[in-house]
């Protein structure tokens, strides 16, 4: 997939709970939290990855708090 993305340019949407099995592959991250999108720059995600936070569907949830999306 990274390969088809590279030579084409073709966006890749992934919908996924293990951020960390994807993350050698991500550009940009997008979390729902209960219904509000959630963008994380790669920085953030990789902070986020090093915490645990507790959420009452997946308590290895890797989002961060909601905020607002400009």
């Amino acid at each position: 997939l990274a390969d088809l993305n590279r030579d084409t340019g073709l966006t890749i949407l992934m919908v996924t709970h293990d951020v960390a099995r994807v993350e050698p592959y991500l550009n940009h991250v997008f979390c729902l939290e209960s219904g509000s999108m959630i963008e994380l720059a790669r920085a953030q995600l990789l902070e986020e990855l090093g915490h645990r936070h507790k959420h009452p569907v997946n308590p290895d949830c890797a989002c961060c708090e909601p905020a607002e999306v400009s």
